[in-house]
């Protein structure tokens, strides 16, 4: 009895600290954490004691799968892959990866040494290595730039072990994202959403096929594989004007006569409207 008293207050204990101390850890793992304990507790209740051990190991190795190491700004100096150095690390929007089988790159000479033991985010796109300024604040660039920091953020994801996370701009001493962060995230997202409309619009009207040469000019032409984009319709070209803008590419349109196509698009000057190919008058 008192054996059965000692291992559910310890287990009850283990579970209010990781619920305490849920460094990222997801409602579907933690609900599935708490599933193994029910039927460990069952088992335990029941008499069926070789079947709690398996249950329990997993349980209680849970605490080291479901929590991540934090690192303070200063602790990840000492990952910079200089001699006496812990190791060979680096930071990127906040994540921390082991860069060590790419020490050629990321150790003492190589061309990306100013990234080991730091988080040097905006670096990424500046190519800024001075040291003046904050390296992390990624929110001063431009979306394009933004994302191409988060595509950097992959490529450490897909070939780098992760090791934790950094303490500061990006997450707090729990863990959790900062307000700076969920800013970022939500940046992103916009820049994903707003690139995911111009794919759409992309494939809805595809670009034009161009030539020019000095006698005739431009012509530009549609056809079932201009722009890249293969279809089973021609259209015909038009000037396409982007959302809020003056300027305007050329786009082939399946139906000319569609209201928000007719609102969007102006014919080529001197261009008969039927026509799949027409000469660019400047």
């Amino acid at each position: 009895m008192i054996v059965k008293f000692i291992i559910l207050t310890s287990l009850s204990g283990f579970l209010l600290f990781v619920i305490i101390n849920n460094n990222g850890l997801s409602f579907k793992k933690l609900n599935g954490l708490l599933e193994k304990v029910n039927i460990f507790l069952m088992n335990f209740e029941f008499g069926y004691l070789i079947n709690t051990i398996p249950l329990l190991r997993d349980i209680l190795g849970s605490r080291v799968r479901l929590t991540e190491k934090l690192f303070t700004n200063e602790e990840l100096a000492t990952f910079n892959g200089e001699i006496g150095s812990k190791g060979l690390y680096l930071a990127i929007l906040g994540k921390v990866y082991d860069v060590k089988k790419g020490s050629k790159h990321y150790g003492p000479g190589g061309n990306y040494h100013y990234f080991a033991g730091r988080d040097g985010s905006k670096a990424f796109i500046t190519g800024d290595f001075s040291g003046s300024g904050p390296a992390d604040d990624v929110l001063s660039l431009q979306p394009e730039e933004m994302a191409g920091v988060n595509q950097w953020l992959s490529f450490y994801e897909n070939e780098y072990t992760y090791k934790g996370k950094l303490i500061g701009r990006y997450y707090n001493s729990y863990g959790n994202p900062t307000e700076y962060q969920k800013q970022v995230i939500k940046t992103l997202q916009d820049i994903d959403g707003e690139k995911r409309r111009n794919e759409d619009l992309e494939l809805k009207y595809p670009p034009c096929n161009s030539e020019w040469n000095r006698e005739s000019g431009t012509r530009v032409w549609c056809s079932k594989m201009s722009g890249g984009i293969r279809r089973d319709w021609t259209g015909v070209p038009r000037m396409l004007y982007l959302p809020g803008s003056d300027s305007y590419r050329c786009a082939c349109v399946k139906d000319p006569e569609d209201p928000s196509t007719r609102r969007s698009s102006r014919e080529y000057p001197g261009c008969e409207p039927r026509s799949t190919s027409c000469r660019v008058f400047t």
